[in-house]
């Protein structure tokens, strides 16, 4: 589902599950709540990284001498909110973005792919 959505442009947890819900309904009598959906989506990722590792395998990824690293914010809360707020206490942290000239807090993620841009690798954190 993830994949099909993803090659569609459905890149939002409500516009897949909408999707799928409304048009492929028979196919999936069990979809359920849109937050079971995400829950269930969210508890694969370890699946997902094995499939993304075979994949990158499978192509040569890790045999390139030459891989790319690019990073990203993933914001949580706006950070005048952040001080307020018990989420991923701990976990998160304060971070700056450069491309956006913005302070933050939430999360930073990596990606690392190959000189043919095939992904090799991520890290969230």
């Amino acid at each position: 589902m993830e994949i099909v959505g993803e090659f569609m442009g459905k890149d939002t947890d409500k516009g897949l599950w909408r999707y799928f819900h409304s048009h492929w309904h028979d196919w999936f009598p069990n979809l359920g709540s849109r937050a079971n959906f995400v829950k269930q989506r969210a508890n694969l990722w370890l699946i997902k990284e094995q499939i993304l590792r075979r994949l990158a395998h499978n192509m040569g990824a890790y045999d390139d001498r030459l891989h790319l690293i690019d990073g990203f914010p993933m914001p949580v809360f706006q950070i005048t909110r952040a001080a307020k707020s018990h989420c991923f206490q701990g976990e998160a942290g304060y971070s700056y973005c450069a491309a956006k000239d913005k302070k933050y807090y939430g999360f930073e993620g990596h990606i690392i792919i190959n000189s043919q841009g095939i992904l090799s690798g991520f890290t969230f954190g």
